[in-house]
């Protein structure tokens, strides 16, 4: 059976001693390194491009359907004002976008169909 004296003797080698002198000196040296003003913010500006290109990439490649009513009524709209360029974005301005259905291929005014 194992007694105090022999456990005792066991975990001597784990006992704590002091760390070596060079070690508290290789600790200061390291930790007095201040990185410049601009190495640091690689990580977060190369993180804002990579972000800023993915909302581009999603931006450019989104399938807008057309509306074919309002297109029409954009149209009558430029033609009223004058038919210029500013016309035109003056028209796209105004005319209200048709509402957002919740799902593909449903509205949220035919809800009662479904019950």
């Amino acid at each position: 059976m194992l007694t105090d004296d022999d456990l005792e003797r066991a975990l001597e080698r784990y006992r704590v001693v002091e760390p070596p002198i060079a070690l508290e000196s290789a600790i200061t040296a390291a930790t007095l390194d201040v990185p410049g003003q601009l190495e640091w913010m690689w990580g977060p500006v190369a993180a804002a491009t990579v972000l800023a290109a993915w909302i581009g990439i999603h931006i450019a490649t989104a399938d807008s359907a057309s509306d074919p009513v309002r297109d029409h009524e954009v149209e009558f709209v430029r033609q009223i004002l004058g038919g210029d360029a500013n016309a035109a974005a003056y028209a796209e301005w105004v005319v209200p976008q048709p509402p957002r259905p919740d799902a593909p291929g449903e509205r949220p005014d035919d809800q009662w169909l479904k019950n």
